[in-house]
């Protein structure tokens, strides 16, 4: 007997006692948060979910979770939000990828301390400072002007 779509969406879920999030044990991407196969596709189970109670979600707006819990698929806990509102949200949170824990990040919180230091000392430009470490002056020049990396101080 074939499961259906639903039957097997449930068979993935976890119910936690404490907390009340029903939690995705399914297929997880970076983050915990769960992924869920579409016919050939893999999409983000807890938009899934919120879709197929609710209709299509505009694709302007991101279905979010007020638990804090990336694997939640709880509908109760489930809303739409713009992407600006949930960023923002997810970095008072503590959930936003910062420094060099960022996957794109070429230097580290030293690095930063360094380059502040040079950089306020009147050592360097921001051309040097970008050659001496390996990225753009127009890096250098966010990180003097506290446009990134303001959560380090030298």
């Amino acid at each position: 007997m074939t499961l259906t779509i639903n039957e097997r969406f449930k068979k993935k879920v976890s119910v936690d006692p404490e907390t009340g999030c029903h939690v995705w044990t399914g297929a997880k991407v970076r983050g915990g948060y769960g992924h869920f196969r579409v016919g050939k596709r893999m999409v983000p189970a807890h938009r899934w979910i919120w879709e197929s109670i609710h209709g299509p979600a505009p694709s302007s707006m991101k279905v979010c979770r007020s638990c804090n819990n990336p694997s939640c698929v709880n509908p109760a806990d489930l809303c739409l939000d713009t992407h600006s509102s949930y960023m923002t949200r997810k970095g008072k949170l503590g959930r936003l990828a910062r420094g060099a824990k960022h996957g794109h990040a070429k230097l580290e919180e030293a690095d930063i301390v360094k380059i502040l230091d040079l950089y306020n000392n009147h050592r360097y430009g921001k051309n040097e400072l970008g050659r001496m470490f390996g990225v753009t002056s127009e890096t250098i020049a966010k990180v003097v002007t506290g446009k990134r990396w303001r959560h380090v101080t030298n």
